[in-house]
């Protein structure tokens, strides 16, 4: 099944982490939407895994006992554990329809209520991320964060199969042993936006 590995930078997962209040007993978390310049082809609801890149702080601090810590700046790197490794995951249950670019306006329209609620971008963001072309939100529900987080090497991309679904396919179509097939699908570096992974 295909799920997707999305980068994800500190300060808007530290957004999608943060509750604003509760409804019905669930959290409400500030950053619902993350928004992309391209849109998988995956119809929803699917997973993603969230893969936190570098950055100046240990963007949640929450999960280690910080005594009266309440800064984000000048975090001691010892806590920057969370960064380049996969924290969570979430449900894309919607992709939004394409917010253009309004070229009158001179900034991105699918309502400025869409684009200051539930991305946490400004205008100006927007128009300095999409240079004038559509953009796609990814609907974030059922937010899950790791207690320990992954690393990128535990994830393979799209199309792999175990041991057992190999030689069931394959095998004797293929003179190539299941190791070596194996390493095409491993992930060594993480994507620059995102892609696609088997799960």
């Amino acid at each position: 099944m295909k799920a997707i590995l999305i980068s994800i930078q500190p300060q808007h997962i530290k957004n999608i982490c943060t509750i604003i209040g509760y409804e019905n007993k669930k959290p409400i978390y500030k950053k619902t939407a993350e928004i992309r310049k391209t849109c998988p082809k995956i119809k929803p609801p699917f997973k993603c895994f969230i893969y936190c890149t570098r950055g100046q702080y240990f963007f949640f601090k929450e999960q280690i006992n910080l005594g009266d810590f309440t800064g984000y700046e000048n975090v001691p790197n010892t806590l920057t554990m969370w960064n380049q490794k996969v924290i969570g995951e979430f449900t894309c249950d919607r992709i939004y329809k394409t917010i253009m670019f309004d070229e009158k306006a001179k900034m991105y329209l699918w309502g400025n209520d869409f684009v200051n609620k539930e991305t946490c971008l400004s205008s100006k963001e927007m128009n300095d991320y999409g240079k004038g072309k559509p953009l796609y939100g990814l609907h974030i529900s059922n937010l899950k964060i790791y207690d320990k987080p992954k690393e990128i090497s535990e994830f393979k991309k799209a199309g792999f199969m175990t041991e057992e679904e190999w030689l069931f396919n394959l095998y004797p179509n293929t003179h190539c042993h299941y190791e070596a097939w194996v390493k095409k699908f491993n992930i060594d570096r993480p994507p620059q936006s995102w892609c696609y992974v088997e799960i």
